[in-house]
């Protein structure tokens, strides 16, 4: 009986530290990778075309880019704009809001799966999404991919609180 207390007790102690630390960790990592693989890779032809055509236009997110017959959503311009007013005009400024985006968006999924599914669930979907070479490498390119993908998980996790709220 006192070893059944026992073995209850340590799981529970498990459980807890998963609760607290497992997130945190992976998030901790996901990020250490991202600038580990951010840094060891320059510009993409595309990607600096875009990158100079921002740095040369103004500070207005409605003024279209001058040159190098590049387009880009007008809110992905002005947050690079913003970015690089603020921090310079380096590759790494360029990527930073494309890994803050994947990063927010997957601790408002981290969050809903755990309130709507348990910590396990939440614990093994962010792993497998944070883990996933194809989003980490949109999310580290200097392109809208990772904005669009961040806002349609955003969007629909928050349609789900809403219906959930009105029934």
């Amino acid at each position: 009986m006192a070893g059944r207390r026992l073995i209850a007790a340590n799981n529970n102690a498990f459980l807890n530290f998963t609760n607290r630390y497992g997130l945190a960790i992976m998030f901790i990592a996901f990020f250490l990778y991202s600038v580990f693989y951010v840094a060891s890779r320059s510009f993409w032809i595309d990607e600096s075309m875009v990158a100079l055509s921002i740095t040369e236009s103004g500070l207005s997110p409605f003024e279209p880019l001058k040159a190098y017959n590049q387009v880009s959503p007008w809110g992905f311009v002005l947050i690079t704009k913003l970015v690089s007013f603020l921090f310079g005009a380096g590759d790494l400024q360029f990527r930073l809001p494309g890994i803050l985006m994947y990063f927010s968006a997957m601790s408002y999924l981290s969050l809903f799966l755990k309130r709507h599914y348990g910590i396990t669930i939440s614990l093994v979907f962010t792993f497998m999404m944070l883990s996933n070479p194809l989003l980490l490498q949109y999310s580290t390119e200097f392109k809208h991919y990772i904005y669009e993908f961040s806002f349609v998980i955003i969007l629909l996790t928050s349609y789900f609180e809403i219906q959930e709220k009105k029934q």
